[in-house]
C-alpha cells in the first residue's frame, strides 16, 4: 500500500471523527418518536458502523466496523478512548463530554463538549461552532442509535459510495 491511500484514508477517518452524529434509521410502523427525556443523560459509544460493509483498509476484507478501522489506523488507544468518552444530553439544551485521563491527548470525542443539541421528531440536530449535523434518532431501552446517511468514496475506488453511518450508544 502507498502512503497517498494510507494517507487518505487516514483524512478520511479524521473527517468522520468529528461530526460522528450522523444517522438515518429505517421507519417502520412501530418505530416510537424519541422523546428529549429519553435522551437526557449521559452514553458511552458502544459501536459505530457503516452500512454496507467496505474494504476500508484495502486489504480485501470488508467490514462494517469502523472502530476496528479506526484500531488499524491509529491503534487500540484510539477505540478505547472512543468508548470512554462520556457524552451528556442536558436539559438544558447543551452537551457535555467527558473522558478518562489517558485520553485526554487524544482525539476521539464523538460529540464535543459545549455543543448545542435540539430534538424534533427523531431528527436530532447538534449545533458544535458553525457545524450542524441532523441525525435520525432511535432509543431502545438503554441504546441510543444515531445515524446519518454519507456519499464518500469509502472503499477508496475511485467512485463515491453510498453509506449508513451510525453511533450506538450506551446509557450510563
Amino acid at each position: 500500500m502507498t502512503i497517498l491511500p494510507i494517507t487518505r484514508r487516514l483524512s478520511w477517518a479524521l473527517l468522520l471523527t468529528f461530526p460522528m452524529l450522523f444517522s438515518e434509521c429505517s421507519k417502520k410502523g412501530t418505530d416510537v418518536v424519541p422523546s428529549a427525556a429519553a435522551l437526557q443523560g449521559s452514553w458511552r459509544l458502544s459501536a459505530y458502523t457503516i452500512d454496507p460493509a467496505y474494504d476500508l483498509l484495502g486489504n480485501g476484507t470488508k467490514t462494517n466496523d469502523l472502530l476496528a478501522f479506526y484500531k488499524a489506523l491509529g491503534g487500540q488507544l484510539l477505540v478505547d478512548c472512543f468508548k470512554a468518552t462520556t457524552i451528556t444530553f442536558n436539559a438544558n439544551g447543551k452537551i457535555t463530554s467527558t473522558t478518562t485521563p489517558a485520553c485526554t491527548n487524544v482525539e476521539a470525542n464523538p460529540i464535543a463538549s459545549g455543543a448545542t443539541w435540539v430534538l424534533a421528531g427523531n431528527k436530532l440536530k447538534i449545533t458544535e461552532g458553525t457545524d450542524v449535523t441532523e441525525s435520525d434518532v432511535s432509543i431502545n431501552g438503554n441504546t441510543l442509535k444515531l445515524s446519518r446517511q454519507e456519499t464518500e468514496d469509502f472503499d477508496d475506488d475511485g467512485k463515491n459510495d453510498t453509506a449508513t453511518l451510525s453511533l450506538i450508544l450506551t446509557k450510563v
